[in-house]
């Protein structure tokens, strides 16, 4: 017997208010959301949950209503409209400079960003003689090892936007699993410490 399941994701309190005349009030969709409940929907999109306030009010009442399906939100890849459709107001960024080299950042689009954007932020350096898009994700070097991530830039970056948050390490270098705890500590330690002096922010408190 084939293991295969059939998802059915519902759109008509969604699409279906994209035919004029159409629009739902939060007490309509919570009608249609228990009958689509009753016919077994797996999911259920309720609304675009950023558009107004009453499309984040009635998306809010569908889920309270359902048990038995899960209830989407349309958004945007932006995390505000994430923010909005999860109903919090305290998501931020987590800015991985690993990962910010590998999809490409730059500078400009850091420059953007508020210091309220970002939540926390790692840093690492890449393995050099490697294609961008054959990096390893869990193989990284120090901060700093290679020169291969422009970590210098990365937090000067962070200084000018003020940034208050925290900065670490994440330790997927291979050369730190051969070390005692205390001397993969001390050597991840001071690669930070010496970025942060390359980057001119040994004096600073705030990044």
């Amino acid at each position: 017997m084939s293991k295969d399941r059939l998802i059915i994701f519902d759109t008509t309190m969604r699409d279906g208010e994209q035919s004029p005349g159409a629009s739902m009030t939060k007490d309509e969709k919570i009608r249609i959301a228990r009958a689509l409940e009753r016919l077994n929907v797996d999911v259920i999109e309720a609304g675009f949950a950023i558009a107004s306030p009453g499309d984040f009010e009635a998306v809010k009442a569908v889920a309270a209503t359902v048990r038995n399906c899960t209830v989407a939100s349309l958004a945007r890849a932006a995390y505000r409209d994430i923010e909005q459709a999860a109903g919090t107001h305290n998501m931020g960024l987590l800015l991985d400079a690993y990962h910010w080299y590998t999809a490409g950042g730059t500078l400009d689009q850091l420059a953007r960003l508020r210091d309220a954007d970002i939540v926390d932020v790692h840093v690492n350096d890449a393995l050099p003689g490697i294609p961008l898009d054959e990096l390893p994700d869990t193989h990284r070097a120090l901060p700093g090892e290679t020169g291969v991530i422009d970590l210098r830039g990365f937090l000067q970056a962070l200084a000018r936007l003020s940034y208050s948050g925290p900065v670490m390490v994440e330790p997927f270098s291979p050369r730190l699993k051969e070390m005692s705890p205390e001397d993969a500590v001390r050597t991840t330690a001071e690669a930070l410490h010496q970025v942060w002096r390359d980057a001119g922010l040994a004096d600073q408190t705030t990044v």
